[in-house]
């Protein structure tokens, strides 16, 4: 079992972006300079990212880990199953496809935008329509996220981990 804390320290968060920071410095060029930086960025990254992943990734315990376990995991199920010839091609639509979200609510941000300071409102009334619509999914996210705490045990909740390190679950019903 992980002794760490559900969700990492906002220090560690930092750590992390700063080896992300130096490994990028490191590879802006090519030259022995830069060596220290791309070693030590990832080093920070090497350490430090995992403890980021929620708690039984490694693992692939139910809930929210298996999710990102599954993503590269249908990925690679899907590119090998195109033909050689297209796999670009399937990348690509499924890139799209992932994105698709972000970019209508990119569009619609910015049509939220023009159309207010078409009408002649403030752009500071316009920016503030346009963030907020921006915000409005994350923000549904962290309500959702919040109301299903509240529901019950969480993904694992009853697992037991025998001793040839085989994970049960013990089915909760409600009453």
């Amino acid at each position: 079992m992980d002794d760490r804390p559900a969700r990492p320290p906002s220090l560690l968060a930092g750590w992390v972006s700063l080896g992300a920071a130096l490994g990028q410095y490191g590879v802006s060029g090519w030259d022995v300079r830069h060596l220290p930086f791309l070693a030590g960025g990832l080093g920070l990254l090497v350490a430090l990212a995992p403890r980021l992943l929620p708690l039984g990734t490694r693992r692939a315990a139910r809930g929210l880990p298996v999710t990102v376990l599954l993503n590269p995991s249908l990925t690679v199920l899907s590119l090998s199953h195109s033909p050689p010839g297209h796999q670009g091609r399937a990348s690509g639509a499924m890139r799209t496809n992932r994105n698709l979200g972000r970019i209508a609510i990119l569009a619609l941000s910015s049509a939220v935008l023009n159309a207010a300071l078409g009408a002649g409102t403030s752009q500071l009334t316009g920016y503030g329509a346009a963030f907020t619509l921006l915000l409005a999914p994350a923000l549904l996210i962290v309500l959702l996220v919040g109301c299903a705490r509240g529901v019950g045990p969480g993904p694992g909740a009853g697992d037991t981990t025998t001793a040839a390190g085989e994970t049960t679950a013990t089915v909760v019903t409600a009453p």
